[in-house]
């Protein structure tokens, strides 16, 4: 059995990406999540390409298997249709500001659902100074600092991992949660701050720089050994790449066995020697930390062990054609991941929707 949330109700009213991948990964674990959207549909349809129209791609990767419902927050009767279907579920994951969340009734006192998992994304934290700030990857990640420098490094910015990190961070928290109440009955609130969800995936350097000055921490000569040659990605014989993490003294010394290695510095000639088999082939072997180092995931995916894996699924949809999914991490009692549906159209199971909850309701 692979859906191992089966049987819980999630309603997910966030927007863009923090609050969609934490909405697909429950609908990955086999949760009926229903995603609640603007009548135009969620910005993220709208942005970033087209496979049809209203269909981006990141829009279609990260709202797989759930199903839609279309709202206008701003009327008093959408409001009270979300706000009751919030009611009935058994987690809420809100990806608005607290402002927001507060005008359409959605705080949770108002709600005052007792079982409901009450899961709030924010970016700094929903009751801080930054509050009501919008939030993006990029403005979490400079709080946490890791933005590299910001304007001293040339307008550097940081990537989306706070964002894919606070999502993660929820997922997290929302299971370990449902498994209290399986036991308790009683739901609770959690607020899920991206900026601090990047200091969390970003622990070794938060580590070392928040511990900088104390006996015993030495900043420098950890940066040292992840920075060098023995923590590296080589270039090989040919059109090759190869990683090496030769940073445990035992690999470090396999390592030179192997291949008579005795100088670090002297690493990217001994890589250019052979060919990226050739190392593999050797890693093999020896047991040696080598992996093979590709540009970029299209080329990833035809790697054997993400190939075995399955990670990577394609699927056609009559909505948008053919696409690629990325499955998720984890096989579960050695199955397959298998779709359970594609991207919905934006308000396509609002009538659907609201006839359950009617009937849930005995109306």
């Amino acid at each position: 059995m692979t859906n191992l949330l089966d049987g819980v109700r999630v309603v997910e009213l966030a927007p863009l990406l923090s609050g969609a991948l934490a909405g697909m990964t429950l609908a990955d674990l086999g949760a009926d999540v229903i995603k609640v959207e603007p009548p135009g549909g969620d910005l993220l349809r709208h942005v970033f390409g087209a496979l049809a129209p209203g269909f981006s791609p990141p829009f279609v990767q990260l709202n797989r298997g759930k199903r839609s419902v279309t709202a206008d927050m701003d009327a008093e009767d959408d409001r009270t249709f979300v706000a009751e279907l919030a009611r009935d579920a058994d987690v809420l994951v809100l990806g608005y500001p607290p402002s927001a969340v507060a005008r359409w009734g959605l705080d949770e006192g108002y709600l005052n659902a007792p079982h409901l998992i009450y899961c709030r994304i924010t970016g700094f934290g929903a009751d801080t100074v930054y509050r009501d700030q919008p939030a993006h990857g990029l403005t979490m990640a400079a709080v946490a600092g890791a933005t590299c420098g910001g304007a001293d490094a040339g307008g550097v910015s940081g990537d989306g991992t706070a964002a894919v990190a606070v999502a993660h961070a929820a997922v997290e928290h929302v299971t370990a949660a449902l498994v209290r109440r399986a036991s308790t009955g009683q739901g609770c609130s959690l607020d899920v701050s991206g900026a601090e969800a990047m200091l969390a995936a970003d622990v070794m350097r938060v580590t070392y720089e928040t511990n900088a000055g104390r006996e015993g921490v030495d900043a420098a000569a950890a940066e040292a050994v992840l920075r060098g040659p023995r923590y590296a990605v080589h270039r090989t014989k040919g059109d090759g790449a190869v990683a090496f993490a030769g940073v445990e003294p035992r690999q470090w010394q396999r390592f030179c066995t192997a291949t008579g290695a005795t100088d670090p510095g002297g690493l990217p000639e001994l890589f250019a020697s052979k060919t990226l088999a050739e190392w593999l082939e050797l890693g093999r072997t020896h047991r040696l930390a080598l992996a093979p180092a590709y540009r970029d995931a299209g080329e990833a995916r035809t790697d054997p062990a993400l190939t075995e894996r399955g990670a990577f699924v394609d699927e056609t949809s009559p909505l948008y054609g053919d696409f690629t999914y990325l499955a998720p991490p984890a096989r579960v009692n050695g199955q397959d991941y298998r779709l359970s549906g594609p991207a919905p159209a934006a308000g396509a199971d609002t009538d659907t929707v609201r006839a359950e909850l009617a009937m849930r309701k005995g109306v």
